[in-house]
């Protein structure tokens, strides 16, 4: 596996990573661990068809008892129409669904072999995966059931229990960030484990048209959650009192307002970004991410109208209410919001007005009619609308009433064109985006005009790194240049500090290994943007860079909440190999067999520790669980590669990363690669070896 392979600038890097919801289903961003997996799942060798299918058996939770195992005697045809009869749990899924005409021209393909699961995915006529039922634990019994749009994964049933029903329900990709638990296996969701700050704005508001209680609680904050984050005396107290009233008022509030109705439709989330309260603050004991004063736009029939969230807290991988909601009327005060900063003024002053004759109304009746024309558009005419859609972003930026309207309007912009430039929908998308940039600078509108370029940035890299290796190489050194121009151009960016990363890890990477530049780079980082998740990755970079020859300092907890210390002094007199990895990462999971190997080759002279930084540990004990030979410690914390403690101790910021400790716990390589370790422990060896012979 080569060093670098999936860096975090693919990962995380870019605001409004989870898109906009499903009211417009082109604002998403596909996740690059999608991606990442896409590409790795098509650049496996093709597998014979299956001429056969076995008989399904349909209850709660797919109960498919023989499906993976059981040679049946059907024609392909009637089972491959049985196999695409099978629906998602849940009923708001957009996913790929061929006609008739189509279902009969789909194939059926074994997994066991290219992904060492068994299972079946199937394959529309053009070859693209529109469905994929695994057994991950090889009782066969399918657990997985997963859904694709264009391609892509956009939605999981799963059977985590193995009982043959489902109990969590995961949108994906394109689709959003939701993850469902649904403990009582009735194909409610009783819980999120994970949902996105927009996604719960699309919760309440969904809520509040069904006259749903039961729904808003789902997504408001719990008493074990709120001790979980911390908070200090004044805060906890001010929270739990909103948490009793929304709560208990909820439902009134549903039943006697008048706004939102049965025609009703969430439109999109019309917050900024996010605020911050560092630990320490107030009595708080850990940092405090947290939207003051969300809202949600939304329409019925040609009316618009504003729904005040108020405060969302992030716990873990979710966001959670904590007010009451209420309705944004111009010129009045909105009771929510200001929870953790008192706002200087009303965000009904703020608000856009959303009465008829307002210049916004029409431009978003325009843009409504417009989307409605892009999901039904042939392939040949998407260009065209597109090219219509970035003229009227362009308007709607221009005529949004405040800066955070129109900022909103800005991430829309530039998440939705771009994501179009990917699929090959708008392929002058990128000339589009940066003509509206243009455009707005010389007008001298206050906008984020970094974001824009940014995106346009990002996404040419992305369409420009699929040729050849020569055409990768110029690529990376276009990648690069570009950069270090945004940076110039954007000082103040927090993608300015994102880029910094990124040269610094290219620094570090290259053929070269210009280790002074990288620390330079990272050096930057800590001082433009202090506090950062960043520089807490650009601290701990710089650590592992310049700690050669000197005991290196990691702690942490393994994946069953032992504590983990590489000063323990029963690692002295052993090698110790450090190797970060993550499910997504097939390279990481593929160095499994080599340190495995060496272990072996080794023994009790070596000590190999895994660090996995992903998202969620259930996905990293899957990885395990599938790989019974990875037996050795294991550490995990939460917070995935920006924000585990693990990742930022060490500034990692590219999967496989691996790290070389001598029998004396120094540092000898920070950034090792698996093919270079076995000669790297032999130098080890022959260096002991000779360091003894002098002392006889």
């Amino acid at each position: 596996m080569q060093r670098g392979e999936t860096s975090q600038r693919g990962k995380n890097s870019q605001r409004g990573e989870t898109g906009r919801l499903r009211k417009f289903p082109f604002l998403f961003r596909t996740q690059v661990r999608g991606i990442t997996m896409f590409a790795a799942l098509h650049a496996l060798p093709s597998i014979a068809k299956v001429n056969s299918w076995s008989s399904l058996a349909f209850g709660a939770g797919f109960a498919l008892s023989s499906l993976l195992f059981a040679a049946g005697s059907f024609a392909q045809e009637p089972q491959l129409a049985k196999a695409l009869a099978i629906r998602p749990n849940q009923k708001d899924v957009d996913c790929d669904s061929p006609t008739a005409e189509e279902a009969g021209k789909c194939t059926i393909e074994r997994t066991a072999e290219t992904l060492k699961v068994p299972g079946w995915r199937i394959k529309d006529p053009s070859g693209r995966v529109i469905r994929q039922f695994l057994d991950t634990n090889s009782d066969k019994q399918l657990d997985v059931w997963s859904f694709y749009k264009n391609g892509s994964e956009v939605y999981r049933d799963i059977d985590s229990d193995f009982d043959n029903k489902t109990d969590q329900y995961r949108w994906l990709g394109s689709a959003g960030s939701r993850w469902g638990i649904d403990k009582n296996q009735d194909g409610t969701i009783d819980s999120w484990k994970a949902i996105s700050a927009e996604e719960v704005s699309a919760e309440i508001f969904a809520a509040i048209r069904e006259r749903d209680a039961a729904r808003f609680q789902r997504v408001l904050l719990t008493p074990a959650e709120l001790k979980q984050l911390q908070l200090g005396d004044k805060f906890a107290a001010a929270t739990e009192k909103v948490l009793e009233k929304a709560g208990a008022e909820f439902a009134a509030f549903a039943a006697a307002q008048k706004a939102i109705t049965g025609k009703s439709e969430f439109l999109y989330f019309g917050t900024g970004r996010p605020s911050a309260l560092a630990a320490g603050s107030d009595g708080n004991q850990q940092d405090l991410l947290f939207y003051d004063h969300a809202s949600a736009l939304f329409q019925t029939d040609k009316d618009f109208g504003n729904l005040a969230i108020g405060t969302l807290l992030k716990v873990g991988d979710s966001w959670r209410a904590v007010e009451l909601p209420g309705m944004i009327e111009s010129g009045k005060a909105v009771a929510n919001g200001g929870l953790f900063i008192n706002a200087t003024e009303s965000i009904a002053s703020s608000a856009p007005n959303t009465e008829g004759g307002s210049a916004l109304s029409p431009l978003l009746e325009q843009f409504e009619a417009l989307e409605k024309k892009l999901t039904a558009a042939k392939p040949a005419e998407t260009a065209k609308l597109e090219a219509e859609r970035g003229d009227l972003f362009l308007k709607l930026i221009k005529a949004a009433p405040n800066a955070e309207e129109r900022n909103n309007w800005v991430r829309l912009a530039a998440d939705a064109i771009s994501n179009s430039v990917l699929e090959e929908r708008f392929p002058d998308g990128l000339d589009k985006l940066t003509a509206i940039r243009q455009q707005l600078g010389s007008e001298k509108v206050e906008a984020e005009l970094d974001y824009i370029a940014w995106r346009v940035l990002t996404t040419q890299f992305s369409l420009n790194s699929q040729g050849t290796a020569k055409e990768r190489a110029a690529a990376n050194e276009a990648y690069f240049s570009n950069l270090q121009q945004f940076i110039k151009d954007f000082e103040a960016s927090e993608f300015a500090g994102e880029a910094m990363m990124q040269l610094a890890l290219q620094a570090e990477v290259s053929e070269k290994g210009d280790i002074d530049s990288a620390i330079d780079w990272y050096s930057k980082v800590e001082k433009k943007f202090p506090g950062s998740a960043n520089a807490k990755r650009a601290n701990g970079a710089k650590l592992r860079l310049s700690s050669s020859g000197k005991a290196l300092p990691f702690r942490g907890k393994t994946i069953d909440g032992k504590f983990f210390d590489l000063a323990n002094k029963d690692l002295r007199g052993r090698i110790v190999v450090l190797h970060y990895w993550a499910s997504w990462c097939d390279g990481c999971v593929k160095d499994f067999e080599e340190l495995q190997r060496l272990r072996a080759k080794y023994r009790d002279e070596l000590v190999v520790v895994g660090v996995n930084i992903d998202d969620d540990v259930k996905a990293a004990q899957d990885v395990l669980t599938r790989n019974k030979s990875a037996v050795w410690t294991q550490l995990y914390e939460p917070g995935g590669m920006l924000e585990s403690p693990l990742a930022q101790q060490l500034g990692v910021t590219t999967l496989p990363l691996t790290v070389l400790i001598d029998k004396e716990g120094k540092l000898v390589d920070a950034n090792i690669t698996t093919i270079d370790l076995d000669r790297g422990i032999q130098r080890l060896q022959r260096n002991a070896e000779e360091t003894a012979r002098k002392g006889e």
